[in-house]
């Protein structure tokens, strides 16, 4: 989903008819929301990439975080910054899509 949401932003701003500059998309607002660290007393108000687990049952206690699919997308769309391909779809020898 966030590939796609990425994606048809680039393709709006970038690849129509919107005669913007890169200074002129706020990029920083398809950042990833989807995740929070729980720790008293800041339940639920810090958002993160990445899955907090906290094992209470052990001495001593300790805490893993694991890396969510998004923090490898995210990743991986950095390093393809500043590329930005046109492609054209064909589907039995019909063009169906171009960008």
């Amino acid at each position: 989903m966030v590939v796609k949401i990425v994606l048809s932003h680039i393709h709006f701003y970038f690849m129509g008819h919107q005669p913007l500059t890169k200074k002129d998309v706020k990029f920083g607002l398809l950042s990833s929301d989807n995740a929070f660290l729980s720790y008293f007393p800041n339940q639920f108000t810090q958002r993160t990439m990445l899955a907090r687990f906290q094992v209470n049952n052990t001495l001593p206690k300790y805490v893993e975080f694991v890396k969510k699919p998004v923090y490898t997308v995210f990743g991986l769309l950095g390093k393809l910054c500043p590329l930005l391909l046109h492609v054209k779809v064909f589907q039995q020898g019909k063009k169906i899509q171009a960008t």
